[in-house]
């Protein structure tokens, strides 16, 4: 009995052991690939033009963003199922890429149309000697 508590303490031991390790060893590859790749050329011009644009126009700019990082592993797929002449495959993630700019455009118009209607909106001032009243917490009340 004693054998077989000090054999599975051993194997736990050795098992958290190589774990720690691997989790360390991950840790510094994973740092060194991201200083080795830093920001390509494109992403810096991008930011940079980023910086430039109006809020509007920064936020259509970040969307479409996405969207290419949320369509790159569709199209990765696509490409390959297009080299191997898998007709029925390329035409369901067409069907797939299709219905994820359809949605798209429709976060577009959504977005095109609170922008509208915002504009349309006066703003609510309210008059220059008054404060808002903050409302009292139960703890303040009951206290």
């Amino acid at each position: 009995m004693k054998r077989v508590m000090v054999l599975s303490a051993m194997a736990l031991v050795i098992l958290l052991s190589s774990a720690a390790i691997q989790a360390d060893d991950t840790q510094r590859v994973g740092a060194t690939a991201r200083k080795a790749k830093g920001m390509s050329e494109k992403e810096k011009q991008w930011r940079e033009n980023l910086k430039a644009m109006t809020p509007e126009q920064r936020q259509l700019a970040m969307a479409q963003k996405a969207m290419e990082k949320e369509l790159a592993p569709w199209q990765a797929v696509r490409k390959i199922a297009a080299e191997e002449k898998a007709e029925k495959t390329v035409a369901a993630i067409d069907k797939v890429i299709a219905a994820k700019e359809a949605q798209f455009k429709k976060k577009l118009e959504a977005m095109a149309k609170r922008k509208a209607a915002s504009a349309d909106k006066p703003k609510k001032k309210r008059p220059e000697g008054e404060k808002p009243k903050k409302k009292k917490n139960k703890a303040e009340t009951e206290g």
